[in-house]
């Protein structure tokens, strides 16, 4: 047996007050005229505690009324080998399809957790293109859930697709890529010209020198900017400082804290900040020099993802900054739908399981529980409960009359 709200069982814990009640009452002494002891001194009446328990099958009646609610309130549900059967028999499918594989399988896994009570699987459809589909997305399915793949027909042998376009030292660039057994990306024509370096301050050089290798053209109204420590800008930086509330912001500073080629760099550097208020909230250290000394710092300011560093504009690591900061800007998220090869078959057959035993229900899923055939057994325990005290009412109704007419024959004369 389950129960579907457990926590309706604290209920039982009303059954020590009967038990209590009864051993605690008082009673009031019961004034009865007896004639031989009419000469005795008379006392004041006291109430009488009983200590033993007196009827113990009305006791143990009330006691099982309370004890059935308690049960019927508690959802019981007495899993039988028939229910579990029919429970086996069938099976509670959810389909997966789309570009996004791995969040329509948890979708699936959590449909499926309210789903009625049957044995889970889930089925996916799909080219299955690679990198759809990853070891831990399979791990993250629960152990007792089928799976099950059907591939869907197998994409064309090349594909052709829009890239997000880069800055250059001579414009911005659109960009298209060719998939097939191998990669090729074409650039077109820049549009418009970036300006000469010569004669530029030394953070317009850096930034000419970043654009010069590509980067991502920044998505329209994401902005981003790394300031050396000594410029105007950063006391109006560490003032305006906020908390980072875009996901962008926070993919481009873990970014940051990842790239290899900045870490590299960083570790050169003998500058650190100096200025604490760069290494508490919002700020977050995104680069560690020399001795694993803070470096440089990110935040967002006023809408912008800003770093600021403590090595000069000239520094290498200057110019990766800004190249991961400028980076993070623009949209670098990778084409999945123009993958042309797919998950090898011998793959999804390895990730291929069938569904185990139907799991116990939840309390949304219960299709019929057993809490009616308590409630029944309640009302024929107060059908029982009121007859018990109707007989001992009528018990001690008969043996009061009896003492009384005892007593009324002992005071009559001619009784001899």
């Amino acid at each position: 047996m389950i129960f579907l709200f457990p926590a309706a069982l604290a209920g039982l814990v009303a059954l020590a007050a009967p038990i209590a009640i009864h051993i605690l009452a008082k009673r009031r002494a019961a004034r009865i005229p007896f004639p031989t002891l009419r000469f005795i001194q008379p006392g004041r009446l006291v109430s009488v505690r009983r200590h033993v328990l007196e009827d113990a099958a009305l006791l143990a009646v009330r006691l099982s009324i309370l004890a059935a609610a308690a049960m019927a309130l508690a959802g019981p549900l007495v899993v039988t080998g028939g229910r579990k059967s029919a429970w086996n028999a069938r099976t509670q499918t959810a389909v997966v399809e789309g570009d996004d594989l791995s969040a329509g399988i948890r979708h699936a896994a959590l449909e499926l957790l309210v789903a009625a009570p049957g044995r889970r699987e889930i089925v996916v459809r799909s080219t299955f293109p690679i990198g759809s589909l990853r070891r831990n997305d399979i791990l993250a399915v629960p152990g007792d859930y089928g799976l099950r793949f059907e591939r869907m027909p197998a994409p064309p042998p090349s594909r052709t697709v829009e890239l997000p376009p880069v800055l250059t030292d001579s414009g911005e660039r659109s960009r298209t890529m060719t998939v097939d057994r191998g990669t090729t990306v074409r650039e077109g024509a820049a549009i418009g010209r970036a300006s000469p370096s010569d004669g530029l301050d030394a953070l317009d050089a850096l930034t000419a020198a970043v654009v010069s290798q590509r980067v991502l053209a920044p998505i329209s109204g994401r902005t981003a900017r790394v300031v050396s420590i000594g410029g105007a800008d950063v006391e109006a930086a560490i003032a305006s400082a906020s908390p980072m509330r875009d996901a962008w912001m926070a993919d481009g500073v873990a970014a940051m804290a990842r790239d290899t080629d900045v870490r590299a760099a960083a570790k050169t550097a003998t500058e650190a900040l100096d200025d604490s208020r760069l290494l508490q909230s919002p700020w977050i250290v995104v680069a560690s020099g020399a001795r694993g000394r803070p470096l440089a710092s990110a935040a967002s300011v006023q809408g912008s993802l800003t770093v600021v560093s403590a090595a000069p504009p000239a520094a290498l690591v200057s110019a990766l900054l800004l190249r991961a900061a400028m980076n993070a800007a623009g949209d670098g998220r990778a084409r999945a739908d123009a993958e042309v090869l797919t998950i090898p078959d011998s793959q999804l057959q390895e990730w291929t399981r069938a569904p185990g035993p139907a799991p116990p229900p939840r309390i949304e899923t219960v299709e019929h529980d057993d809490r009616r055939w308590f409630w029944i057994g309640a009302l024929v325990l107060l059908a029982m409960e009121w007859w018990l005290r109707s007989r001992a009412r009528s018990s001690g109704a008969d043996a009061r009359g009896a003492m009384v007419a005892g007593e009324g024959l002992r005071e009559d004369p001619r009784v001899a």
